[in-house]
Formats: structure tokens, C-alpha cells, sequence
């Protein structure tokens, strides 16, 4: 998991040498019942924020991720063969928080003409090695930038202010959010309390 510049902190080690808490891997996972108001808030943001979808399946996801996060670039290995087989759809909402390359490369994802295929190539070739998502950055136009922004507001409603965020709506009606890049089986376990079908959805009032 990866914090935002405002929610990053100084970190010890068993030495007492300071490690920034953006290169520790974290999984923080709460499950928040629907009355709580922040949740309910995080998931309607979620609901009317910018995104780039996948899947068409009744079993909705939300993602906050970041193009140079190696942590979601890593759910969004996990994802993909999920996707047809559980019958998702994933809302994946880009966010720019991670590096001064981050709001470009949303912007090529988010202005291109597929999208999904601009994401798929970001992930494709992502450099592991420096954390950079593949796809060159472009320059943001002013509404593609106002568009991040509100992306950006929309995710410090988390616990944590960090990506990836996962948001979802369990079967019993309670907002689960997942914070950080779960295993295969966590992750499954998860969307296993995904209701079957979209009349959830439906009842609740779910846009996208």
C-alpha cells in the first residue's frame, strides 16, 4: 500500500534508521457497516467518480489505484482473471498521488480513445524495477485535471489515505473496504461476499 504525500510518515527500523512508509508493503483491511456515514460517503464517491471500467458482470468493485503504484499494479494482476469468471465489473478510479508523473499518466489513461486498453498497457509494461507505470504521460487538459482532483477528494474519505483502496458492497449490505494488495485467496474470499446478482445494486440506489 502506498500513502499519499499527506498521510505519509516516518517509519523506524530495528536500527533506528528512518524508512519512509511508502516502501512497506501493507494490507489494512476494514469491514464497515452500512450506517457508518464515512463509508457510505467513500462508496457514493466512488459511485460518481472518473473511471475506467472492466468486466460486465453484476458484481460491482470500485478501485482507487495510482499508474505508479507497484501495489495495484499488482491487484490489477490479480483482477483480471477474476473478472470474467466471477462476473465483475471493476470500476478502476485513477488517482494522482504517488509521483510527479502520476497526473500525466492518468491523463493518457483517461484521454485515450480505449481506456481499458490505455490501463492494460499501463500495466503491461510497467517498469518494476522503478515503480513507473508504462504509458507516457500526457499533458492533462483542464477538465482531466479537475477530473483527478475530485478523484483524489473522493479517496481521503478512506481509513487511509493510500492506494489501492477496494470498495465494495457486501451481500448483507455492509461497505467493505480494503486497503492495500490482498492475495489470490483473501481477495477471493472477499468477493465472495459480493452479491450474486445486481438487484442489491439496484435497491440501493448504485450508479455505476
Amino acid at each position: 500500500m502506498i500513502l499519499s504525500k499527506g498521510a505519509r510518515k516516518c517509519m523506524r527500523d530495528s536500527t533506528g534508521w528512518c524508512v519512509p512508509s511508502v516502501v512497506l508493503a501493507a494490507t489494512l483491511l476494514f469491514v464497515v457497516p452500512t450506517a457508518d456515514a464515512s463509508s457510505q460517503q467513500l462508496l457514493q464517491g466512488a459511485r460518481e467518480a472518473a473511471v475506467v471500467s472492466e468486466g460486465h458482470g453484476p458484481r460491482v468493485v470500485y478501485i482507487f489505484f495510482d499508474p505508479n503504484c507497484p501495489y495495484c499494479h499488482l491487484l490489477y494482476g490479480t483482477f483480471q482473471p477474476l473478472i470474467r469468471r466471477d462476473q465483475l465489473t471493476v470500476h478502476w478510479i485513477p488517482v494522482g498521488i504517488v509521483s510527479p508523473s502520476s497526473l500525466g499518466k492518468v491523463a493518457a489513461i483517461l484521454d485515450a480513445r480505449s481506456p481499458a486498453a490505455a490501463l492494460a498497457y499501463n500495466e503491461s509494461h510497467y517498469d518494476a524495477r522503478d515503480d513507473e507505470g508504462g504509458i507516457d504521460e500526457a499533458l492533462p487538459s483542464r477538465k482531466t485535471r479537475a477530473l483527478v482532483r475530485r478523484n483524489d477528494r473522493f479517496l481521503a474519505r478512506a481509513p487511509v489515505d493510500a492506494v489501492p483502496t477496494t470498495v465494495m458492497r457486501e451481500a448483507s449490505g455492509r461497505v467493505l473496504v480494503i486497503q492495500g494488495a490482498l492475495s489470490p485467496l483473501a481477495l477471493q474470499k472477499a468477493l465472495n461476499t459480493l452479491p450474486a446478482s445486481s438487484s442489491l445494486m439496484g435497491a440501493t440506489g448504485g450508479g455505476k
